[in-house]
């Protein structure tokens, strides 16, 4: 293998950002390019970077799901680069809350999926669109790509529930 390659996906409200991050052979890994999908559903824009290069399209999603193919489709055919998806090798999502369940960065499977769709009413409009754009990614890239999530509350998972003089005259 020559080259690694990682593509974070992070979902929003009404955003999709994705950068890819690649590393040769010796040498340290490097973002390549990153982008975000804003807007999805109104006036939609795709705005990237790729070294110095910047640029910034309107373009026409109405949900998350195609946001998703269409952000997978460009990096597919990007021209003048070719196929950014090619190479790579792993797939983060991030996913805002999991309460304890989860205190680190988990590999993607159909039990994962399950429990995460569990979880969905604990963040409901971020954890629904993250599910949907996690299952996108895994349509297209789940046969040579490893699927990794994290979780903002792993950061924080065993700090205790802050406590209150109010909380202790409840009790």
């Amino acid at each position: 293998m020559d080259t690694f390659s990682i593509l974070a996906l992070n979902t929003g409200n009404s955003f999709l950002k994705f950068s890819l991050f690649q590393r040769s052979i010796d040498a340290p890994i490097n973002p390549t390019i990153k982008g975000c999908i804003s807007d999805i559903g109104g006036a939609s824009t795709l705005t990237w970077t790729y070294g110095t290069i910047h640029a910034h399209i309107g373009i026409a999603v109405n949900n998350h799901n195609e946001a998703a193919e269409w952000a997978f489709d460009w990096l597919q055919n990007l021209w003048p680069l070719g196929s950014l998806l090619d190479n790579v090798n792993v797939v983060e999502h991030r996913f805002v809350d999991y309460g304890k369940r989860y205190n680190a960065p988990v590999i993607v499977d159909e039990n994962v999926i399950t429990q995460l769709e569990a979880f969905i009413p604990h963040a409901i409009p971020h954890n629904t669109k993250a599910i949907m754009i996690l299952i996108a990614s895994q349509k297209l890239l789940a046969k040579k790509a490893l699927t990794v999530v994290t979780f903002d509350t792993a950061l924080i998972h065993d700090i205790d529930e802050p406590t209150t003089e109010l909380d202790e005259i409840r009790h």
